[in-house]
């Protein structure tokens, strides 16, 4: 199990700990990852998706080699915590193998997209489902609240995963007291994060300007890099509307990339859960809802393919019993299924799409493209068109709150 450590950690972007020591590295490309995780709370008070900057600063590193250290750890960690799940598991060393190259499939798409906060929550969504499996759903429910600290994945994967281990536990769940407090929980955490802009914080332009100053934005593109990222961070549900936009207007393939993360998404459970049954009914329930609401109003959708089958992988690997055995030769078939789909979700050189990830499936866009169909949109493109002003929520100041007096909340005239 160590040796599977090591490859899983590898395959999560290990490898770049040897070529950035040697100078090969070039970090400037993840200009637009390093300005998302420039939010702190120690520096701008309440913010969204603060714990990644929070983080990255104690480090004391600069931005980029922070992020970089903040992609490894995490990688390890989640190495760690998924050979741990296996090895509890047990069962046959084939099945265990189909397991770990699943993730590893997972994991060597993570390796493209370094610098994302979905390590950090794929992280707590591990502690979070081996809490509930362990029945203590206010330790899972804790663990839910961290990842939405990192992003609003971890909060929109962590509840159907946790309702999902509920369900699939049966008898065996925790009592419904527990649960019921646990839900209540969530439902205050929710509705505090919606509330956050209402407590002390950075005004906007001051953020912005702090940001910029930490990056090396040396060419017009890593500036343009950085800013993209610094509107969706802090256009609340503007960017939202814009992504909307974006899906419905101007992407030609986005029923090409909702098909696809679906596709995939089925496949990785079939491989991992054997044939359609009960088997597949839990990890659909913890990976599909977060997929759906996220393909409708965002648009990574290779990330959100990851994360569904992350999730889904979590649930089967906890399953009671370890679900039922499999013959010999069905466990070498869906060993090299396994394969295959590790080869075709992996975004490599041979089939390049403009935005990767957009795209849960490369090899089916870069396909399309060939037979002449659609291009995807890069965000030079998209958001000008969506949001034509959209600049001006890095440049214009946030309209101060009117001071409300109570006297006019009773009577509007006044």
């Amino acid at each position: 199990m160590a040796l599977a450590f090591v490859v899983l950690w590898f395959a999560t972007g290990g490898l770049l700990v040897v070529e950035h020591r040697s100078g090969d590295v070039d970090l400037r490309h993840l200009m637009y990852q390093a300005a998302t995780a420039s939010f702190s709370y120690t520096e701008f008070g309440a913010v969204r998706r603060g714990l990644a900057g929070t983080l990255i600063r104690a480090t004391g590193l600069p931005q980029l080699p922070g992020l970089l250290a903040f992609h490894l750890g995490f990688g390890a960690v989640v190495s760690a915590l998924a050979v741990s799940l296996v090895r509890r598991r047990g069962g046959p060393w084939r099945e265990q193998l189909l397991f770990l190259l699943l993730l590893a499939a997972l994991a060597a798409v993570w390796s493209t997209d370094i610098g994302r906060t979905d390590l950090a929550v794929a992280a707590t969504l591990a502690l979070a489902a081996m809490a509930m499996a362990a029945g203590r759903p206010l330790v899972a429910v804790g663990c839910v609240v961290v990842g939405l600290a990192f992003h609003e994945t971890g909060f929109l994967y962590g509840v159907p995963l946790l309702a999902a281990l509920a369900w699939q536990a049966g008898a065996r769940r925790p009592p419904r007291r527990r649960l019921a407090l646990g839900a209540a929980l969530l439902g205050a955490v929710a509705l505090g994060y919606l509330l956050i802009d209402r407590l002390p914080h950075a005004d906007r332009l001051t953020m912005v300007q702090a940001i910029r100053a930490r990056l090396p934005l040396d060419t017009a593109l890593h500036t343009d890099m950085a800013d993209w990222a610094l509107y969706y961070a802090l256009s609340g549900s503007r960017g939202v509307l814009t992504s909307i936009c974006q899906n419905l207007h101007t992407d030609g393939n986005y029923g090409l990339h909702l098909v696809s993360g679906l596709a995939v998404i089925a496949a990785f459970v079939g491989l991992m859960a054997g044939r359609p049954g009960r088997a597949w009914a839990a990890p659909l329930l913890a990976g599909l809802p977060p997929y759906a609401f996220l393909a409708a109003a965002a648009n990574d959708f290779a990330r959100w393919t990851l994360l569904s089958c992350f999730v889904a992988w979590l649930v089967g690997v906890l399953r009671p019993g370890g679900g039922p055995a499999a013959a010999g030769r069905a466990v070498r078939l869906r060993l090299e299924g396994a394969l295959l789909l590790a080869l075709l979700i992996y975004p490599s050189e041979r089939f390049q799409v403009p935005m990767r990830v957009f795209s849960p499936l490369p090899i089916a866009e870069r396909l399309s493209m060939r037979l002449g169909g659609p291009i995807t949109p890069m965000p030079w493109a998209f958001l000008p068109a969506c949001d034509r002003h959209w600049r001006d929520v890095l440049t214009v100041p946030e309209p101060r709150p009117r001071e409300t007096d109570l006297g006019s909340l009773i009577d509007p005239r006044r």
